[in-house]
């Protein structure tokens, strides 16, 4: 290989790599973007919302169950126990199923999606969503106040919701 091989080689692992810097830039600008309109990304399979013309608009029956395992677990259920609970009463997952997990239903009471809100880029962040909320953030707050007390593993550190909206 000659040195004009050569530098052709280290220009082109150059380019590629700039294009990579810059698709990773646009994109991250692109959820910035859609961050702050409220754009929910995902396949939808979010329970108690179903997803129609790329918003998320609320299922009532689902979100039924959502206010049950809020309810359940405010009213000193644990996660295991809300999973029989729902089972017996034969209430459905997201994607339809009828078998619970109890990682599923501290799924669901750590994610601030149910209160209105949207997860950020930033983990920790979070900001007012689109969709309509199925719980309060009262509840949601005394819900993340309960999984911190139950010391649950995975609890996001900012689990509450703080808002200056």
């Amino acid at each position: 290989m000659n040195k004009t091989d050569k530098t052709v080689d280290v220009l082109a692992e150059y380019l590629a790599r700039w294009e990579e810097e810059e698709h990773r830039r646009k994109t991250i600008i692109g959820m910035r973007q859609a961050e702050e309109r409220g754009v929910v990304f995902g396949n939808g399979n979010i329970l108690g919302y179903d997803k129609a013309e790329g918003k998320c608009v609320i299922n009532q029956e689902q979100a039924e169950t959502v206010r049950m395992i809020f309810d359940l677990y405010l009213n000193g259920h644990s996660a295991n126990k809300i999973k029989s609970i729902l089972e017996t009463k034969g209430r459905v997952t997201s994607l339809g199923h009828t078998t619970w997990s109890a990682q599923s239903i501290l799924a669901v009471l750590r994610n601030p999606f149910y209160c209105g809100k949207v997860r950020c880029l930033h983990p920790t962040r979070v900001t007012k969503g689109s969709h309509e909320p199925i719980v309060t953030e009262d509840v949601f707050n005394a819900v993340a106040d309960l999984l911190l007390k139950r010391k649950h593993y995975n609890v996001r550190p900012s689990g509450r919701i703080v808002t200056n909206d």
